[in-house]
């Protein structure tokens, strides 16, 4: 099985650990913390973010232990507030941990998009996660304590692999879900739990790591 059709297998489920990671992603779906032109990745971590709804837009504090992650997040923050963006104002405010930034508008609709933005972050920011591997493959542990987080966790299936060597189950708990992916091949088992690992960069994990991997042949 080749490794495109490993993600189409993982992705299904672990699309549902909507991402977790603090990092330094600035208001209005601008992906700041992504990766640079020339491909180098420059996410933030260590970040503490939290997004507040205003009446005419949104209010994003960033703020970190880290002080070379708390100069970054000042540098762009600044050149954010630099691009110019018909009918939206940005408002950038130093603090000595951090950054504070408020987007507004006097477009209504501009203003909804922003809400909407600000609701699915703070869904995602309650979802917590966690990985453990299985003799036979792993399983994937999404929590939150935000009931309508765990709806649409629980909402979602995963989808039916087409490989009758794998199983890919999901088991609603009271905070949200487990899905237990695995396999009667033991070949495959090294290359499910290192897709589940790399699929869930970013969010809480628990359990087994690489090392503790027991149970497995090649």
């Amino acid at each position: 099985m080749n490794n495109k059709y490993f993600a189409l297998v993982l992705a299904p489920a672990i699309a549902l650990t909507i991402a977790t990671g603090a990092d330094a992603r600035f208001g209005g779906g601008d992906r700041e913390g992504g990766k640079q032109r020339g491909g180098q990745h420059q996410k933030l971590e260590n970040v503490d973010k939290s997004v507040t709804k205003i009446s005419n837009g949104v209010q994003m504090t960033l703020t970190s232990t880290d002080s070379d992650a708390v100069t970054q997040i000042q540098e762009r923050a600044a050149k954010k507030a630099e691009r110019e963006r018909e009918n939206v104002t940005v408002i950038v405010a130093n603090l000595s941990d951090g950054v504070m930034i408020t987007t507004t508008s006097d477009d209504a609709e501009q203003v909804s998009k922003m809400h909407e933005r600000a609701d699915k972050k703070a869904l995602k920011s309650s979802i917590e996660k966690s990985i453990t591997n299985l003799d036979n493959g792993v399983q994937i542990t999404m929590t939150s304590s935000n009931a309508n987080a765990v709806t649409k966790l629980q909402e979602k299936e995963p989808r039916t692999p087409k490989n009758e060597e794998i199983s890919v189950v999901k088991t609603n708990i009271s905070n949200g879900v487990q899905i237990t992916i695995t396999t009667t091949n033991s070949e495959m088992v090294e290359r499910i739990q290192a897709k589940a690992e790399k699929k869930g960069k970013g969010g809480k994990r628990g359990g087994k790591g690489r090392a503790e991997r027991g149970g497995n042949t090649q």
